[in-house]
């Protein structure tokens, strides 16, 4: 319930506006250094502040639309933040391995994005809805299994 109780700061039109011009500064700065110059350096470095301002008002902004979501919605359940950062730990090694796997293939680019979003989205709702609140067991297990998946498709 934090997003209802501390309100996040801005509204949305203003945070899909800065995400907007942070796009395109990001994307103009890129293709001008591409096209090189004796700015290049200065451009990457604006680059990398557009791309790093154009990620957080992306936040921003989704932070803003679900706190008009209310307490009873899906973003809001009080188990979502406890389970968000195993969430991150456990989809982690799954995304690299698919992506190694898939780098040498004739897969389009758009297909190679689905398939490393998706399968370790699936797999971790999965083992969340399989193992519950085992996690004192389960995270422990599941790390070692990817660290050991991981040392197979590298070795």
């Amino acid at each position: 319930g934090w997003l209802v109780d501390h309100a996040v700061p801005g509204r949305l039109r203003a945070w899909g506006l800065w995400m907007v011009v942070l796009f395109v500064a990001m994307v103009a700065s890129r293709v001008v250094a591409m096209a090189g110059g004796a700015q290049a350096g200065w451009l990457l470095v604006f680059h990398g502040l557009a791309r790093t301002g154009f990620a957080l008002a992306v936040m921003g902004l989704l932070a803003v639309a679900l706190a008009r979501t209310g307490k009873q919605s899906l973003w809001q359940r009080p188990g979502l933040d406890v389970a968000s950062f195993d969430l991150y730990l456990l989809h982690f090694p799954p995304v690299i391995v698919l992506q190694y796997a898939l780098v040498g293939t004739e897969l389009p680019i758009v297909a190679k994005f689905v398939v490393c979003f998706l399968v370790p989205a699936a797999a971790c709702l999965g083992f969340g809805r399989l193992f519950g609140r085992q996690q004192r067991l389960t995270v422990p297990v599941i790390a070692a299994v990817a660290f050991v998946l991981c040392l197979v498709v590298w070795g």
